[in-house]
């Protein structure tokens, strides 16, 4: 069935949710998880010296916490016993979404697992949504985790 699940991770409450869900259907099916967080900075740093000094230590600081929540998501997949990969995905000029197909390519990966926040209307289309992108341009299936509405069974 599914071999390697690419789960996209955050740290948010339905991220969290969606991992869950990977996770007991990688141990179902005896899968590997590929958890991958997108990083989406600057395309550059602007300024003068000060300028770009602070820009550059709050790139870090966004560098650490994607560890942070790429650490956490495979502690808890390891946890129930998944084999777990990870990728920090940084990308300066393309969203999330994009970054969550190329990787999903890279991997081979049989299934795509994202969660959404399920906006609608102005906010939707002020802010986009990255799990309608990978639906729409993703090869393998997708499995689209709404504010933890799926949980998976025991």
């Amino acid at each position: 069935m599914y071999k390697k699940i690419l789960v996209a991770v955050d740290g948010s409450d339905v991220s969290n949710a969606a991992l869950d869900y990977a996770i007991k259907l990688a141990s179902t099916v005896y899968a590997t998880l590929r958890l991958v967080h997108v990083l989406e900075g600057p395309s550059h740093l602007p300024g003068d010296d000060r300028r770009r000094s602070l820009a550059q230590t709050y790139v870090d600081a966004l560098r650490q916490e994607s560890d942070r929540v790429l650490f956490e998501a495979s502690v808890r997949a390891r946890r129930a016993g998944v084999e777990v990969e990870c990728m920090l995905a940084e990308s300066d000029t393309e969203r999330a979404g994009h970054a969550i197909v190329t990787q999903a390519k890279l991997c081979n990966a049989d299934l795509i697992v994202v969660g959404t926040h399920g906006r609608r209307g102005l906010h939707r289309v002020l802010m986009g949504s990255d799990a309608e992108y990978v639906v729409r341009h993703a090869k393998p299936h997708v499995m689209v985790i709404r504010n933890g509405a799926l949980t998976p069974s025991a």
